[in-house]
């Protein structure tokens, strides 16, 4: 009997797998059970905001495929949020605070020898001036 598969990239820690898993309603199944005790059906749910639209073969054919974090039960939504919520809000303003947070204001200090040493090179410009132009002479 023929089944409908359709392609599912499964994100792991480790990179991406694709697999053509079987479509059962609205579910993947990732892995079957056998029957036995112990050994269960595990499935995925998806929606129509799952479903992603690629080209294949130069662009001449439509296919379609699913996104699945390894673990969940249900696929990767793309469906772009409409609204935000209290939540989402919050996340901006504690996103914001973090960042503030590792922001510091510095101020930059210069110590008086730095000023010193700065005016003695002034002075000793000036002194070679002078000799240079022969208005003063060291005996």
């Amino acid at each position: 009997m023929f089944e409908d598969k359709i392609l599912v990239e499964i994100i792991t820690p480790k990179g991406v797998k694709r697999k053509k898993l079987v479509v059962e309603g609205k579910y993947v199944i990732i892995h079957q059970g056998k029957g036995v005790r112990g050994d269960p059906v595990i499935k995925a749910e998806f929606d129509d905001d799952c479903i992603l639209y690629y080209k294949k073969f130069f662009g001449l054919f439509l296919k379609q495929k699913l996104v699945l974090i390894e673990g969940h039960k249900k696929c990767v939504s793309f469906k772009p949020k409409t609204g935000l919520s209290y939540f989402d809000v919050k996340g901006f303003f504690n996103a914001g605070a973090i960042k503030n947070a590792g922001a510091t204001i510095q101020s930059i200090k210069i110590p008086l020898t730095f000023y010193l040493i700065i005016g003695a090179v002034l002075v000793m410009q000036i002194i070679s001036l002078l000799v240079s132009t022969g208005r003063v002479r060291f005996v």
